[in-house]
């Protein structure tokens, strides 16, 4: 196998990782976090918490919903304080962490063969053209891009669980 056939063979290997690992996150924990997040505290507000949990039940697997769910039950159980809920939340979005490990690591090899397949170019620059870099290039871009994803989906649910936390607050002062 040639140097060049290497370098296009790590590059597009490590593109096709990323781009695996960017539709599973995507596919396996992504909501709409704000529509989910609008109708969960209208749910909250009307005094609704029997429908705002079936709402989180129907997307189980998702990120958001994973750590919704255990504060809202414990806020139905009554006298929760914030740390109490905060606590439900930082639990129940733990059960998804291993799938974001799991695709931290699935990036991190994607970004791994996109590292070997520039340095075997480098180290056999005179016979690799400069084309043949782009592969492990763009692999290297859709790598970050994944990494972005992951961080966004967090980011989304934590923004969101602090409006949540909002509504509950305001709930619980009107009763």
């Amino acid at each position: 196998m040639s140097s060049v056939d290497l370098v296009y063979g790590l590059g597009i290997g490590a593109a096709v990782l990323a781009v695996a690992r960017s539709i599973f996150i995507t596919v396996t924990l992504k909501v709409n976090a704000q529509a989910l997040t609008d109708q969960l505290i209208k749910l909250v507000r009307a005094d609704n918490l029997d429908r705002a949990l079936k709402l989180c039940q129907a997307a189980p697997k998702a990120y958001i919903t994973s750590g919704f769910l255990p504060a809202l039950e414990v806020f139905k159980k009554g006298n929760a304080k914030r740390g109490d809920l905060v606590h439900a939340y930082d639990q129940g979005v733990a059960t998804r962490k291993p799938l974001l490990t799991f695709g931290r690591i699935i990036g991190v090899v994607a970004g791994l063969l996109a590292v070997a397949g520039l340095v075997i170019g480098v180290m056999h620059a005179e016979s690799v053209p400069s084309e043949a870099y782009a592969a492990p290039i763009i692999a290297g871009v859709l790598v970050a891009g994944g990494e972005m994803i992951t961080k966004r989906i967090q980011d989304e649910a934590n923004a969101a669980f602090g409006h949540l936390l909002g509504a509950l607050k305001e709930t619980r002062s009107q009763s």
